[in-house]
């Protein structure tokens, strides 16, 4: 393996990968004569020239996958040829320099306010939550296949790093790339993953086109269906709740429906199924477990070099991020603020000193800017966000996400986003799932598969208005949605209304969105009635 593996670092300078800015660190200095390396922006002319605005200064090689266009571009034959002249023993000499306070990369946040910042991250933080993810889930270690892993997030997303290639770097395996997220599906059976981390929007819709295609059974085969589901989901709680459950009926079940289905998504050897960046719903969670899969919630930020709670593994407790992984410490602050110490912790952000005191205090606690409870057991329950916190007309303070957590769990919910910051009342968008129109059409009798029509029609509006006269009856009732408006195009990163790691970006929304919002506080146009 010592020529590959050298050749890896030698010749391509160590794979560089899209999104990232690598420099003035450890391996990277002497292979190029320039200090900094930016690839990731794509290969047409408009990428390009936007990267030749910011080069004074910031990057001093652009290299290109292709020909390069011009004397000012490297392509990449041309970087593998210098990493080949320099030769191994340059390689390892700077190798052996390193050590675990070198800082081994730059993680921009994707800015869902302000500007982007730099996070500094060295390998030992990145090791670090590496080896506590498979202390506190030691089954990923001794996986009989082998870790197996489909990577298709940017890897400029903190999971994506730590799953695709610290885990990889930890335990061994093997890592396969999705190019697009709508080839997941015809991807999955064909590797047959092992672990399979993913975000909510991910589980969500596979759980919508299965609930389609199990909506869309009739007679004996919807009858067996339906008792499979409900056999293997009373399993699985009980088992995650400490019990024990199989016998004959369970077997059965997993023989004649859930194996199929398991072989049918490619999850049929998966051991260790995550999810994390943003809440998923308790429902989403139980139809899951339905499945026989049961999802580890985690909870973890770039600067924190990736998850530091996790849940026991197939001990959930649903509603939670689980617990500290070994080696970091979660308390929650005066104000609710959780903080977090530990090795994993980011030293701060690349030349931002005043955003870095704001991160860290004098005694090394981050500030991760989420609210949250602890309870005796040490599970962390995340409320919200201190800067996502709307403050109603009356004065109220509402977090959004754990409204917005009841309001994606109704069926035919996709996406939604509460607002009301300084308004009498809360309003929410509600972004129909086109994944669930099968199911819709079943299940009220809906005509048209247009969603343009369906987003209008009196026997979908009624569906919605119940789900949230529901949501709303287990909130105080300042915190209760009173009208929305249903929109038929998703949100997308495209789109400009999420993020890369599809975190929701709600100044975006609420300025492209401003017209339907201010109908909301009209007396005309309001989608649903007064609650």
């Amino acid at each position: 393996a010592r020529p590959s593996a050298g050749r890896v670092v030698g010749e391509v300078l160590g794979v560089v990968v899209g999104g990232f800015v690598l420099g003035d660190v450890g391996v990277f200095d002497p292979i190029l004569d320039a200090p900094q390396f930016v690839e990731g922006f794509g290969g047409d002319a408009a990428a390009l020239n936007k990267l030749r605005s910011i080069k004074d200064g910031i990057i001093d090689t652009i290299v290109t996958m292709d020909d390069a266009p011009d004397d000012d571009t490297m392509n990449l034959s041309d970087l593998r040829a210098r990493g080949r002249a320099r030769g191994f023993d340059e390689v390892d000499a700077q190798l052996e320099k390193l050590d675990a306070d070198t800082v081994c990369m730059l993680i921009y946040t994707s800015g869902t306010t302000g500007l982007p910042k730099g996070v500094m991250l060295d390998h030992g933080n990145m090791m670090s939550v590496a080896k506590g993810v498979g202390e506190h889930n030691p089954q990923i270690k001794t996986l009989d296949e082998g870790y197996i892993l489909v990577s298709y997030l940017p890897l400029s997303h903190i999971a994506e790093q730590m799953f695709t290639i610290m885990g990889h770097l930890e335990y061994g395996g093997q890592v396969y790339f999705c190019p697009a997220l709508d080839l997941m599906k015809d991807m999955l059976p064909e590797v047959r993953p092992t672990v399979f981390v993913g975000v909510p929007r991910v589980w969500e819709k596979f759980q919508a086109a299965l609930e389609a295609r199990l909506g869309s059974a009739t007679g004996l085969r919807k009858a067996l269906a339906g008792w499979a589901l409900s056999t293997e989901k009373k399993a699985t709680l009980t088992e995650i709740g400490g019990g024990t459950a199989g016998g004959f009926g369970r077997g059965l079940a997993n023989k004649l429906v859930i194996g199929k289905i398991h072989a049918a998504l490619g999850l049929d050897r998966v051991v260790f199924c995550a999810s994390g960046a943003a809440p998923i719903s308790k429902r989403t969670l139980e139809f899951f477990a339905s499945l026989g899969v049961v999802i580890h919630e985690g909870f973890g930020m770039t600067e924190t070099a990736g998850a530091v709670t996790s849940q026991p593994t197939n001990r959930p407790l649903f509603g939670t991020v689980g617990q500290a992984i070994p080696g970091v410490e979660v308390k929650i602050g005066e104000d609710g603020e959780i903080l977090l110490r530990g090795r994993a912790m980011t030293r701060g952000y690349y030349k931002n000193e005043d955003e870095t005191q704001k991160l860290l205090d004098g005694e090394n606690w981050l500030h991760t800017g989420d609210l949250g409870k602890l309870d005796e057991q040490g599970f962390v329950s995340i409320t919200g966000r201190k800067k996502e916190i709307l403050i109603t007309a009356g004065g109220k303070n509402v977090a959004p996400v754990e409204i917005e957590v009841k309001l994606n769990a109704i069926a035919g919910v996709g996406q939604s986003v509460v607002m009301g910051d300084r308004e009498p009342y809360l309003v929410a968008l509600i972004v129909l799932d086109r994944e669930a129109i099968p199911e819709l059409q079943s299940t009220l009798g809906l005509e048209s598969d247009d969603p343009a029509a369906i987003a209008a029609d009196p026997k979908f509006l009624k569906h919605l208005q119940d789900g949230v006269d529901a949501a709303n009856s287990g909130l105080a009732r300042y915190q209760t949605i009173k009208r929305f408006e249903v929109l038929f195009e998703e949100f997308t990163v495209e789109g400009g209304e999420l993020t890369p790691s599809l975190k929701l970006k709600r100044p975006i929304i609420a300025k492209k969105y401003d017209s339907q919002v201010r109908a909301l506080y009209t007396n005309a146009g309001a989608t649903a009635r007064a609650s």
